[in-house]
């Protein structure tokens, strides 16, 4: 997030239609609540591209997720120069209803927008990667295989190499590079008298409560915490 991939995207499909190299039609699926951003940023960025022209309808379709299985008889029609996927990570289950939909499309090219880590898991990478490049990532059992060991140095280096032609990724030191360094402040507190009361009571019930073998009882810490965070006397 605030890294500028809306805003690189739409300057993206600006170039390639800018330059002759692709007239579109360009489809983006984002979420509902980001479609009126993407809008702003194409008149802004690609203002040529919204323009309506007597030869086409549309450059560019901005629709939401729910969009597209809904509108998927009209939309599975066209023949999309570029599928462009807004928080990418709804595509990490292959057998969610919306990768099934996407993957009935007519679609020349793919680019798929995160900037959600993928948690370390394997097996939702390798369904991002089979979204884009079915006919190289088709094996699961045997992608998972490969990588069993994927603590190891020399595979973290093998997956690296081998996602390297698909992923461009975008660093905060990339975009804003005089960013500070993380600066943390502790400042200790010391409770009220009102709040050392509460609390040297519930120590003393905790202790009645749970017995000389007895885990402390459930509702401790969150009562510790609502002293703690008692301020009126």
């Amino acid at each position: 997030m605030g890294l500028g991939k809306t805003v690189q995207t739409a300057v993206f499909l600006y170039s390639l239609y800018k330059e002759g190299h692709s007239k579109g039609p360009f489809l983006v699926s984002a979420p509902l609540s980001t479609i009126i951003n993407w809008e702003r940023e194409f008149e802004m960025w690609a203002p040529d591209m919204m323009k309506k022209e007597a030869s086409v309808k549309f450059h560019v379709l901005l629709t939401s997720y729910e969009l597209i299985t809904i509108d998927m008889a009209i939309l599975g029609s066209i023949d999309w120069a570029c599928l462009v996927v807004d928080e990418a990570h709804r595509l990490k289950n292959n057998q969610s209803k919306f990768f099934r939909v996407l993957n009935g499309y007519s679609l020349q090219h793919k680019l798929l927008l995160t900037g959600t880590p993928l948690q370390n898991n394997l097996e939702e990478l390798f369904h991002l990667l089979n979204f884009l490049t079915p006919e190289r990532f088709h094996n699961l059992e045997g992608f998972l295989e490969e990588f069993a060991d994927i603590a190891k140095e020399d595979q973290i280096k093998k997956l690296h190499d081998m996602l390297g032609p698909h992923m461009l990724r975008r660093l905060k030191a990339d975009v804003f590079k005089n960013m500070p360094s993380k600066t943390e402040l502790i400042v200790r507190v010391e409770l009220s008298p009102m709040q050392k009361k509460y609390y040297s009571v519930l120590e003393q019930q905790a202790q009645v409560q749970k017995g000389p073998n007895s885990p402390i009882p459930y509702a401790y810490p969150t009562q510790l915490c609502s002293v703690i965070n008692y301020t009126n006397e």
